[in-house]
Protein backbone atom coordinates (compact mmCIF):
# COMPACT_ATOMS: atom_id res chain seq x y z
CA UNK A 1 0.00 0.00 0.00
CA UNK A 2 1.19 3.38 -0.76
CA UNK A 3 2.17 5.89 2.17
CA UNK A 4 -0.53 8.41 1.04
CA UNK A 5 -2.90 5.98 0.97
CA UNK A 6 -2.42 5.04 4.66
CA UNK A 7 -5.77 6.44 7.19
CA UNK A 8 -4.40 8.49 9.81
CA UNK A 9 -6.51 6.06 12.26
CA UNK A 10 -4.05 3.21 11.28
CA UNK A 11 -0.85 5.64 12.30
CA UNK A 12 -2.74 5.94 15.68
CA UNK A 13 -3.32 2.05 16.31
CA UNK A 14 0.58 2.01 14.86
CA UNK A 15 2.10 4.14 17.22
CA UNK A 16 0.34 2.93 20.32
CA UNK A 17 0.37 -1.26 19.85
CA UNK A 18 3.83 -1.44 22.32
CA UNK A 19 1.50 0.13 25.10
CA UNK A 20 -1.58 -2.66 24.03
CA UNK A 21 -2.83 -5.40 26.10
CA UNK A 22 -2.84 -9.28 24.35
CA UNK A 23 -6.78 -8.18 23.94
CA UNK A 24 -6.34 -4.72 22.79
CA UNK A 25 -3.90 -5.93 20.04
CA UNK A 26 -6.46 -8.76 18.85
CA UNK A 27 -8.81 -5.88 18.18
CA UNK A 28 -6.07 -3.48 16.32
CA UNK A 29 -5.48 -6.69 14.32
CA UNK A 30 -9.18 -6.98 13.61
CA UNK A 31 -9.33 -3.31 12.48
CA UNK A 32 -6.34 -3.16 10.17
CA UNK A 33 -7.30 -6.63 8.52
CA UNK A 34 -10.99 -5.37 8.14
CA UNK A 35 -11.57 -2.05 8.08
CA UNK A 36 -14.73 -2.18 5.90
CA UNK A 37 -16.29 -4.32 8.84
CA UNK A 38 -15.84 -1.90 10.53
CA UNK A 39 -17.35 0.86 8.88
CA UNK A 40 -20.73 -1.15 7.74
CA UNK A 41 -21.06 -3.14 11.63
CA UNK A 42 -21.83 -2.04 14.90
CA UNK A 43 -19.72 -2.05 17.80
CA UNK A 44 -21.94 -5.20 19.04
CA UNK A 45 -21.37 -7.44 15.95
CA UNK A 46 -17.46 -6.09 16.21
CA UNK A 47 -17.02 -7.31 19.69
CA UNK A 48 -18.79 -10.83 18.78
CA UNK A 49 -16.47 -11.09 15.49
CA UNK A 50 -13.80 -10.46 17.55
CA UNK A 51 -15.12 -11.92 20.62
CA UNK A 52 -14.34 -9.31 23.35
CA UNK A 53 -16.77 -7.10 25.38
CA UNK A 54 -18.11 -3.69 23.72
CA UNK A 55 -16.44 -2.27 26.73
CA UNK A 56 -12.96 -3.66 25.45
CA UNK A 57 -13.92 -1.83 22.21
CA UNK A 58 -14.52 1.17 23.57
CA UNK A 59 -10.76 0.64 25.76
CA UNK A 60 -9.31 -0.15 22.46
CA UNK A 61 -10.69 2.86 21.11
CA UNK A 62 -9.72 5.46 24.01
CA UNK A 63 -6.12 4.23 23.47
CA UNK A 64 -5.63 5.24 20.51
CA UNK A 65 -6.59 8.81 20.71
CA UNK A 66 -10.95 8.62 20.44
CA UNK A 67 -13.45 9.79 22.98
CA UNK A 68 -15.18 6.35 22.33
CA UNK A 69 -16.46 3.82 19.18
CA UNK A 70 -18.75 6.45 18.02
CA UNK A 71 -15.43 8.99 17.21
CA UNK A 72 -13.14 6.06 16.13
CA UNK A 73 -15.76 4.76 13.51
CA UNK A 74 -16.57 8.26 11.81
CA UNK A 75 -12.05 8.66 11.46
CA UNK A 76 -12.58 4.79 9.65
CA UNK A 77 -15.23 5.81 7.29
CA UNK A 78 -13.59 8.98 6.56
CA UNK A 79 -10.37 6.42 5.67
CA UNK A 80 -12.25 4.33 3.48
CA UNK A 81 -13.44 7.39 1.84
CA UNK A 82 -10.20 8.93 1.44
CA UNK A 83 -9.21 5.72 -0.62
CA UNK A 84 -12.06 5.38 -1.98
CA UNK A 85 -10.59 9.12 -3.69
CA UNK A 86 -7.21 7.04 -4.45
CA UNK A 87 -8.62 4.37 -6.24
CA UNK A 88 -11.05 6.54 -8.30
CA UNK A 89 -7.87 7.91 -9.65
CA UNK A 90 -7.06 4.50 -11.22
CA UNK A 91 -10.53 2.85 -11.70
CA UNK A 92 -12.07 2.78 -15.59
CA UNK A 93 -12.80 6.17 -17.00
CA UNK A 94 -16.86 6.63 -15.89
CA UNK A 95 -19.41 9.14 -17.72
CA UNK A 96 -20.07 12.24 -15.77
CA UNK A 97 -24.12 10.85 -15.24
CA UNK A 98 -22.74 8.04 -13.89
CA UNK A 99 -19.91 9.52 -11.96
CA UNK A 100 -22.32 11.88 -10.28
CA UNK A 101 -24.90 9.10 -9.26
CA UNK A 102 -21.97 7.44 -7.72
CA UNK A 103 -20.96 10.86 -6.17
CA UNK A 104 -24.44 11.26 -4.29
CA UNK A 105 -24.38 6.87 -3.62
CA UNK A 106 -21.19 7.64 -1.76
CA UNK A 107 -21.91 10.56 0.52
CA UNK A 108 -25.47 9.04 1.32
CA UNK A 109 -23.98 5.31 2.02
CA UNK A 110 -21.32 7.11 3.88
CA UNK A 111 -23.32 9.63 6.48
CA UNK A 112 -25.45 6.77 6.91
CA UNK A 113 -22.23 4.68 7.99
CA UNK A 114 -21.88 7.45 10.77
CA UNK A 115 -25.10 7.27 12.09
CA UNK A 116 -26.41 5.47 15.24
CA UNK A 117 -30.21 4.38 15.27
CA UNK A 118 -30.74 5.60 18.67
CA UNK A 119 -29.97 9.51 18.37
CA UNK A 120 -33.29 9.26 16.31
CA UNK A 121 -35.03 7.99 18.80
CA UNK A 122 -33.59 10.15 21.49
CA UNK A 123 -34.01 13.35 18.87
CA UNK A 124 -37.72 11.83 19.01
CA UNK A 125 -38.49 11.80 23.06
CA UNK A 126 -37.03 15.64 22.80
CA UNK A 127 -39.36 16.57 20.63
CA UNK A 128 -42.46 14.63 22.22
CA UNK A 129 -41.15 16.45 25.66
CA UNK A 130 -40.24 20.20 24.26
CA UNK A 131 -41.71 23.15 25.27
CA UNK A 132 -40.56 24.67 22.36
CA UNK A 133 -38.29 24.06 19.55
CA UNK A 134 -35.79 26.50 18.04
CA UNK A 135 -34.09 25.36 14.20
CA UNK A 136 -30.76 26.78 13.73
CA UNK A 137 -29.73 27.67 9.91
CA UNK A 138 -27.75 30.33 8.71
CA UNK A 139 -28.73 30.63 5.71
CA UNK A 140 -27.54 27.37 4.05
CA UNK A 141 -28.18 26.79 0.06
CA UNK A 142 -30.90 24.12 0.81
CA UNK A 143 -32.54 26.21 3.38
CA UNK A 144 -32.92 23.21 5.11
CA UNK A 145 -34.09 24.91 8.45
CA UNK A 146 -37.57 26.33 6.79
CA UNK A 147 -37.38 22.23 5.10
CA UNK A 148 -37.64 20.92 8.43
CA UNK A 149 -39.50 23.20 9.30
CA UNK A 150 -42.49 23.19 7.24
CA UNK A 151 -42.11 19.05 7.82
CA UNK A 152 -42.64 19.48 11.64
CA UNK A 153 -45.88 22.14 10.66
CA UNK A 154 -47.67 19.21 8.49
CA UNK A 155 -48.07 17.23 11.59
CA UNK A 156 -48.70 19.77 14.26
CA UNK A 157 -45.66 20.37 15.82
CA UNK A 158 -44.55 24.63 15.78
CA UNK A 159 -41.13 25.39 15.74
CA UNK A 160 -39.12 29.28 14.99
CA UNK A 161 -36.57 29.30 12.68
CA UNK A 162 -33.22 31.35 13.17
CA UNK A 163 -31.50 32.61 10.42
CA UNK A 164 -28.64 34.83 11.80
CA UNK A 165 -25.92 34.14 14.73
CA UNK A 166 -27.29 37.07 16.63
CA UNK A 167 -30.37 35.99 17.31
CA UNK A 168 -29.03 32.34 18.17
CA UNK A 169 -27.14 33.40 20.90
CA UNK A 170 -30.06 35.78 22.29
CA UNK A 171 -32.47 32.67 21.80
CA UNK A 172 -29.57 30.14 23.54
CA UNK A 173 -29.23 32.97 26.77
CA UNK A 174 -32.86 32.48 27.27
CA UNK A 175 -33.58 29.04 26.69
CA UNK A 176 -36.12 27.78 29.42
CA UNK A 177 -36.33 23.30 30.58
CA UNK A 178 -37.30 21.49 27.89
CA UNK A 179 -36.70 23.46 24.82
CA UNK A 180 -35.11 22.35 21.80
CA UNK A 181 -32.17 23.45 19.98
CA UNK A 182 -31.55 21.68 16.75
CA UNK A 183 -28.97 23.40 15.10
CA UNK A 184 -27.36 22.92 11.48
CA UNK A 185 -23.62 23.32 10.77
CA UNK A 186 -21.58 23.73 7.40
CA UNK A 187 -18.56 24.69 8.87
CA UNK A 188 -16.27 25.15 11.82
CA UNK A 189 -17.76 25.77 14.69
CA UNK A 190 -16.48 29.09 16.55
CA UNK A 191 -15.33 29.59 20.27
CA UNK A 192 -18.39 31.75 19.93
CA UNK A 193 -20.93 29.24 19.18
CA UNK A 194 -19.52 26.48 21.82
CA UNK A 195 -20.11 29.20 24.67
CA UNK A 196 -23.79 29.88 23.37
CA UNK A 197 -24.53 26.27 22.61
CA UNK A 198 -22.83 25.37 26.32
CA UNK A 199 -25.93 27.82 27.38
CA UNK A 200 -28.47 25.31 26.68
CA UNK A 201 -26.76 22.58 28.69
CA UNK A 202 -26.66 24.64 31.85
CA UNK A 203 -30.39 25.79 31.34
CA UNK A 204 -32.08 22.00 30.87
CA UNK A 205 -32.66 22.61 27.36
CA UNK A 206 -31.89 19.77 24.98
CA UNK A 207 -28.90 20.63 21.86
CA UNK A 208 -29.36 18.88 18.21
CA UNK A 209 -26.34 18.86 16.56
CA UNK A 210 -26.21 18.43 12.53
CA UNK A 211 -23.50 19.12 11.11
CA UNK A 212 -20.49 17.94 8.72
CA UNK A 213 -17.64 18.96 10.41
CA UNK A 214 -16.91 17.05 13.81
CA UNK A 215 -15.01 18.26 17.05
CA UNK A 216 -14.52 17.31 20.34
CA UNK A 217 -16.12 20.50 21.63
CA UNK A 218 -19.37 20.10 19.70
CA UNK A 219 -19.54 16.64 21.33
CA UNK A 220 -19.04 17.77 24.97
CA UNK A 221 -21.91 20.79 24.10
CA UNK A 222 -24.66 18.38 22.34
CA UNK A 223 -27.11 15.93 23.63
CA UNK A 224 -27.26 14.41 20.35
CA UNK A 225 -24.71 15.13 17.39
CA UNK A 226 -25.70 13.64 13.78
CA UNK A 227 -22.48 14.11 11.68
CA UNK A 228 -23.01 13.73 7.78
CA UNK A 229 -20.13 12.74 4.99
CA UNK A 230 -18.65 16.30 3.20
CA UNK A 231 -18.53 17.02 -0.53
CA UNK A 232 -14.99 17.00 0.19
CA UNK A 233 -14.76 13.42 -0.69
CA UNK A 234 -16.38 13.00 -3.67
CA UNK A 235 -15.08 13.25 -6.98
CA UNK A 236 -17.31 16.07 -8.69
CA UNK A 237 -17.50 18.41 -5.58
CA UNK A 238 -17.56 21.46 -7.63
CA UNK A 239 -21.07 20.47 -9.08
CA UNK A 240 -22.46 18.86 -6.06
CA UNK A 241 -24.80 20.68 -3.91
CA UNK A 242 -24.07 21.31 -0.42
CA UNK A 243 -25.86 19.67 2.48
CA UNK A 244 -27.51 16.86 0.54
CA UNK A 245 -26.98 14.52 3.29
CA UNK A 246 -28.67 17.01 5.66
CA UNK A 247 -31.97 16.62 3.08
CA UNK A 248 -31.61 12.59 4.02
CA UNK A 249 -31.22 13.06 7.79
CA UNK A 250 -33.62 15.13 7.99
CA UNK A 251 -35.93 12.83 5.76
CA UNK A 252 -35.17 9.79 8.35
CA UNK A 253 -36.04 11.93 11.29
CA UNK A 254 -39.22 12.98 10.00
CA UNK A 255 -39.95 9.27 9.40
CA UNK A 256 -38.87 8.46 12.86
CA UNK A 257 -41.94 10.74 14.29
CA UNK A 258 -44.31 9.78 11.60
CA UNK A 259 -44.21 5.73 12.77
CA UNK A 260 -44.63 7.06 16.44
CA UNK A 261 -48.47 5.89 16.89
CA UNK A 262 -48.99 7.67 20.09
CA UNK A 263 -47.23 11.02 19.04
CA UNK A 264 -49.06 11.27 16.12
CA UNK A 265 -52.77 9.88 17.51
CA UNK A 266 -52.23 12.78 20.05
CA UNK A 267 -51.28 15.26 17.46
CA UNK A 268 -54.19 14.23 14.95
CA UNK A 269 -56.77 15.27 18.08
CA UNK A 270 -55.01 18.57 18.17
CA UNK A 271 -55.96 22.29 16.57
CA UNK A 272 -52.84 22.47 15.05
CA UNK A 273 -53.31 19.86 12.27
CA UNK A 274 -56.34 20.89 11.13
CA UNK A 275 -54.22 23.69 8.75
CA UNK A 276 -52.36 20.89 7.73
CA UNK A 277 -53.61 21.39 3.75
CA UNK A 278 -53.24 25.40 4.00
CA UNK A 279 -49.65 25.12 5.23
CA UNK A 280 -48.72 21.98 2.80
CA UNK A 281 -50.17 24.45 0.01
CA UNK A 282 -48.76 27.15 0.94
CA UNK A 283 -45.52 25.95 1.16
CA UNK A 284 -44.92 23.53 -2.25
CA UNK A 285 -46.70 26.40 -4.35
CA UNK A 286 -44.57 29.10 -3.26
CA UNK A 287 -41.36 27.22 -3.41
Amino acid sequence: MNDNKIPAVFSYIASRRNDMTLRENEIANFVLKNPEFIVNNTITNIANEVGVSETSINRFCKKIGYKGFQDFKIAMVQGSLYRDIQSDHTDAPQSLFVSMLSDYKKVLDNTFAMMKEESFIQIVKYIKESRQIYIFDNHSPLNIGKCLQQKLKTIGVDAIIINDWTSMKLYCSKCQNKDVFITFFNTMCSTAMIDALSNINQKSGRNIVITSYDSQKMAEVSDVKIVSADKLYIKNKDAFTDQMAFVFIIDLLFSYLLQDEDFMNEKKNSDAVFEIDQISNSYYFNM
